[in-house]
């Protein structure tokens, strides 16, 4: 809600059309069940063109200035979401060793 208060309309129209994707995820309103588990598609314009390192490609696109100058409130407005916590892991190991100090 925060979100919208300071967007533009289009914006806020593509913040509605992932909500309301994610909590039909959620609802398990959408999808196929394949071999006891959920397939779901997810819309194109919600993927990131890989560029062949899966880590760096995800990390660059949520922290595009990573190595720029940002305060200590950088990480609060971004999240990465994983399926699990070994992939979490995994990328926090990456992000870490990317940061100097």
């Amino acid at each position: 809600m925060s979100l919208q208060s300071r967007s533009s309309n289009e914006h806020v129209s593509q913040l509605k059309e992932f909500v309301n994707w994610v909590l039909d995820i959620g609802n398990e309103t959408i999808g196929e069940i394949h071999d006891k588990e959920n397939a779901i598609d997810i819309p194109s314009y919600m993927l990131i063109e890989n560029s062949g390192d899966p880590m760096s490609t995800i990390v660059n696109s949520t922290y595009p200035s990573l190595f720029g100058e940002w305060g200590t409130h950088f990480f609060h407005h971004k999240a990465i979401l994983a399926p699990t916590n070994d992939v979490i892991n995994d990328l926090n190991e990456h992000i870490m060793a990317l940061i100097p100090g």
